[in-house]
């Protein structure tokens, strides 16, 4: 199951990498959106980083979220549903962070953990925050792990 939930959430962060977004995604800058239907923030390894274009859905049950700011990629799955998950060896909450073709992936291997905290969940809203701390998934990353903390979503689709 969880590598299914790999490639769906691959898939996400590339199209939303690759710049795909709905016509109700605006920005007004490289930092900042502007779109109230579709936000998430975070810092990784300490600085700031805010989405400027945010996938989000369910498929299968499972939420997947996935947010670019051009350069930086932060990827989510979880359980739609109210409460906190952590990222467990069996779970299906994953984080992801993609910089520069490098991929760091906390999926409960060594050296990962993490948390999503969902505060609203409807059939179309997800509302919450998360962190997690993230090993190299692409063999050679540097650094050998990813930080990422103080994240906050609030997607509709």
């Amino acid at each position: 199951m969880q590598r299914h939930l790999l490639v769906a959430m691959s898939a996400l962060l590339v199209s939303t990498a690759c710049g795909s977004s709905g016509s109700d995604n605006t920005t007004t800058g490289p930092t900042k959106n502007n779109n109230s239907a579709r936000s998430m923030s975070a810092k990784i390894d300490g600085t700031s980083w805010v989405a400027t274009t945010v996938g989000a859905g369910v498929t299968n049950g499972i939420a997947i979220l996935a947010a670019t700011n051009g350069t930086q990629t932060i990827g989510l799955s979880f359980l739609p549903s109210v409460g906190t998950q952590t990222v467990t060896a069996t779970g299906l909450v994953i984080g992801q962070v993609m910089i520069g073709g490098q991929t760091w992936q906390a999926s409960g291997g060594a050296g990962s953990s993490g948390s999503v905290t969902v505060t609203t969940a409807t059939a179309n809203h997800l509302v919450g925050t998360f962190s997690f701390t993230a090993p190299a998934f692409t063999t050679g990353a540097t650094p050998a792990t990813r930080q990422v903390t103080a994240g906050v979503f609030d997607v509709t689709f």
